[in-house]
């Protein structure tokens, strides 16, 4: 039988060196909610995941093994078919560590999340989907504290559907993340998309935001502003491109605003 055993707790952290990577590369890729999935108890001494470990039919990983995991590495996981996120009944997140690391998830099937409500949390992460079809809830990778992660999203071969994405940053002097969303074979549907620089303070540039599809594009509400009670720089540019089909959105706010010095 084909099967990938994950193998216990990794750490790729290096105090004085480049921090390593997790990649987990099954055939699929389930993870579930809550602890104690099939794979979390099966621990050796190596504390690694290397590329030649994959090949396995299924694999399945709790929600809180993975974002243990998460901390302090960037995370990829490869599937050939699909990945799987469960409906995460406990808290309705999946977070993983402040820090601006990269996510990457690739399949060659669909990436979906069985819940549309739910969140991938990934606070100032490099955050990327590459599949042929995208069905997933919200994404958070905003920051009150830095920079904005960026958010990128491409469905090789069908539709692209995401709930709301933050890559906005509260934080003084700092930017809002790029989302890039690309459906080269269907349609982009999403929720609201914050990519704004909205400070206390000084705000520095909104992020770029560009969607790219075949059959047409709706969303929510868009934000790129950067306002402050200070200095500002510029919103950030939104583009919007489909082959066929109509492209419908809410309100679009890409102003660059400052409502002056705050009162004694």
């Amino acid at each position: 039988a084909e099967t990938l055993i994950f193998r216990g707790d990794v750490s790729t952290a290096a105090p004085n060196g480049r921090w390593g990577t997790l990649l987990l590369d099954p055939e699929n890729i389930i993870i579930a909610n809550g602890t104690g999935a099939t794979n979390d108890n099966q621990l050796s001494t190596d504390r690694e995941i290397r590329e030649a470990d994959g090949g396995g039919a299924t694999f399945t990983i709790s929600e809180q093994r993975l974002e243990t995991l998460a901390t302090n590495s960037d995370v990829i996981l490869e599937a050939t078919n699909d990945i799987t996120i469960h409906d995460l009944t406990d808290d309705g997140r999946l977070s993983f560590g402040d820090t601006p690391r990269k996510v990457t998830f690739t399949a060659g099937g669909t990436v979906r999340m069985v819940d549309p409500t739910d969140t991938i949390e990934a606070p100032r992460r490099i955050f990327s989907i590459d599949a042929d079809r995208i069905n997933i809830g919200n994404l958070d990778v905003g920051s009150t504290t830095a920079n904005g992660g960026s958010v990128a999203l491409n469905a090789n071969n069908g539709n692209l559907t995401v709930g709301n994405i933050n890559t906005s940053t509260t934080s003084n002097a700092r930017d809002g993340g790029a989302i890039s969303l690309t459906a080269a074979g269907g349609a982009i549907q999403t929720g609201n998309l914050n990519a704004s620089s909205q400070s206390p303070s000084n705000a520095n540039f909104g992020g770029v935001i560009t969607l790219t599809a075949t059959d047409g594009i709706s969303t929510g509400n868009i934000d790129t502003r950067s306002e402050s009670i200070a200095t500002v720089d510029n919103g950030g540019a939104v583009t919007l491109r489909t082959t066929t089909g109509n492209v419908v959105t809410g309100d679009i706010t890409t102003r660059s605003f400052s409502t002056g010095s705050p009162a004694d």
